[in-house]
């Protein structure tokens, strides 16, 4: 009964726990004749401390995971409201496509504590009050989060600002793209930056930022700079090839980046992958998610094909022109894997 239009997650994080505490804005527009109940899902496990709609606090229900608010006198169509869910408590443990929606973990390589979210493909509610439906994107979005002066907070879009808040600090990320609900993420750690640079065909007298966020125990062990930043280095070639065979970079006016986190693959959160370690075509895989998946999102999870097929077909097709050598190899290891299936 309603499209949102934007939401700002303002919440208080840190490196080694699963306790989430803060609130969702959430704008948004009434798609129906009436809408006389405000309904979003937050996971059972949080307190909800109160709920404000248009600035005011209102009453709510709670069965399971839905969240349920009347509007008095109800919203016509075409009416804008804004809520604002106030939470908190210790996110759930599984039912991500990956490990939990809201996981906290130590890497066994490097030693890093680091908390992170992965909502594929639906738990994004394990972790912030929301409405979950694949054919709503959110115009725009802000993440918000305090920390440890000690950590950094990888999200989507742009760092706008980092504000010193008592003896911590707070990372503003802000998105003027669309975006699924899945697809929004955080990433706390003790990081250090690690900025790279492409130059698409498309972008003559301008380049596309590429910020990584490394974990402080990895960037200058000698390991990881002759390992996996190896891979991580050919990524601005990566996105200038993908950039002329799908395209111009879908968010090319805001960034693409990673942010590690222990957990084994990757995630391709819009601008901003979350991954465990840097391997290439695990790389080219989740950047190609930017158009597929990101960009063009499957209807519903049924036509998953769209995005995870257009992201293999990815890995193939920088084989094919950026590591030929590998390219008969790699198809025919796939071809072989798939050819093995019932």
């Amino acid at each position: 009964c309603y499209d949102v239009k934007f939401v700002h997650l303002n919440l208080n994080l840190e490196r080694n726990t699963k306790y989430i505490s803060g609130n969702v804005r959430t704008v948004a527009t009434v798609t129906s004749n009436v809408l006389d109940t405000f309904m979003c899902i937050l996971h059972q496990v949080f307190t909800i401390d109160s709920i404000k709609i248009n600035n005011s606090l209102v009453s709510f229900i709670r069965q399971d995971s839905s969240v349920k608010c009347k509007v008095t006198p109800a919203f016509n169509s075409g009416t804008s409201f804004t809520t604002q869910v106030y939470y908190k408590g210790t996110a759930p443990t599984g039912g991500s496509a990956i490990g939990s929606g809201f996981s906290t973990g130590t890497s066994g390589s490097w030693g890093n504590q680091a908390t992170w979210s992965l909502s594929e493909s639906f738990v994004a509610y394990h972790w912030w009050p929301c409405k979950q439906s694949l054919t709503d994107k959110i115009d725009s979005s802000w993440v918000f989060v305090t920390t440890d002066s000690l950590n950094k907070v990888g999200s989507n879009g742009l760092l706008k600002n980092v504000i010193l808040v008592g003896n911590k600090k707070r990372y503003e990320w802000k998105s003027r793209y669309p975006i699924d609900y899945y697809l929004i993420s955080v990433a706390v750690a003790k990081y250090k930056e690690y900025r790279q640079y492409a130059k698409p065909q498309y972008l003559a007298n301008d380049s596309i930022l590429l910020q990584n966020y490394i974990y402080d125990g990895a960037i200058n062990n000698n390991n990881w700079i002759t390992g996996q930043k190896v891979a991580l280095d050919k990524m601005p070639q990566v996105l200038n090839f993908l950039s002329n065979m799908y395209g111009m970079y879908p968010f090319y006016k805001e960034k693409y980046g990673h942010c590690m986190a222990p957990f084994s693959g990757g995630m391709e959160h819009q601008t901003m992958t979350s991954l465990g370690f840097f391997d290439y075509y695990i790389d080219a895989h989740e950047l190609g998610h930017q158009w597929w998946g990101d960009q063009v999102t499957c209807k519903t999870w049924g036509d998953i094909w769209v995005n995870e097929g257009f992201a293999s077909y990815t890995e193939h097709l920088v084989a094919q022109y950026l590591d030929p050598i590998n390219f008969a190899t790699n198809l025919t290891a796939a071809h072989n894997a798939v050819m093995a299936q019932p």
